[in-house]
């Protein structure tokens, strides 16, 4: 394919800005533009004032695939938003990365059936960041030893969903493990403006307790399961939901 031709979606966001950076700065990764209703026709070095090459910012989806059409789009915008630009991809044999979370499992069954459908590959996944797919990992490794856990987060109010897609993807994992088999596992939220992404699980035991923690101290770090993603969703003729599977 030679270089991959990249869109995104929301790339003036907070995280969507230290994304395009990061594939900015990655070999064989063109970002041919970026949709952002609110600075349309204008470059992301308004927000990116070290960015070393102009990147356009349309208006919106149809109207980037129309003058840069990509091969991948990111986004990491709204459920309602990134819902319309996945099936809209899937209509241009684009293949979608969305870092978007706040799905149901109804939808989430439903693009999978879509990438299937259109055997294409997709990837909705909550957290792109290798950080917490290593606590998962870590996780894994306690959850059959500990019986008694539970999930706390905390995430500035700009984060909506709540539980976080993480901490639901957590709970569903820790349910299939004995012990834990059919427990609702309880998840302590906390939305407070100041505060940095924070997930972390705890187990009990009798007078004894492990805490397993993930701090996001810097969104670039969702950049490289971002960049992975990128360049091996094209290997996949269905639906990814685990950052694992680009490891």
């Amino acid at each position: 394919m030679g270089q991959l031709r990249v869109a995104v979606a929301g790339g003036t966001g907070r995280t969507g800005r230290e994304i395009v950076r990061y594939l900015n700065a990655e070999e064989g990764i063109a970002v041919v533009g970026v949709v952002a209703r609110s600075l349309a026709g204008k470059s992301m070095s308004v927000v990116l004032p070290d960015l070393m090459r102009d990147i356009p910012i349309f208006h919106d989806f149809a109207e980037l695939c129309a003058v840069n059409p990509p091969h991948i789009l990111v986004d990491f915008t709204t459920p309602e938003v990134a819902k319309r630009h996945f099936y809209m991809c899937l209509e241009r044999r684009i293949h979608p990365i969305i870092g978007t979370t706040g799905f149901s499992d109804v939808e989430l069954t439903e693009f999978a059936e879509a990438c299937l459908g259109a055997r294409l590959g997709g990837a909705v996944i909550p957290n792109f960041s290798i950080g917490a797919l290593a606590l998962r990992k870590a996780v894994h490794v306690v959850a059959g030893l500990m019986g008694d856990v539970a999930l706390l987060e905390s995430y500035p109010r700009s984060k909506l969903d709540i539980p976080s897609g993480t901490s639901q993807r957590l709970a569903a994992m820790l349910n299939g493990y004995p012990g834990h088999l059919g427990k609702e596992i309880p998840i302590h939220s906390v939305r407070l403006d100041g505060v940095l992404p924070q997930q972390e699980v705890r187990f009990g035991g009798e007078g004894e307790m492990i805490a397993i923690s993930h701090l996001v101290s810097d969104r670039l770090c969702f950049g490289r399961g971002v960049v992975l993603a990128v360049k091996n969703i094209s290997r996949f003729p269905m639906l990814v939901q685990d950052l694992d599977c680009f490891i």
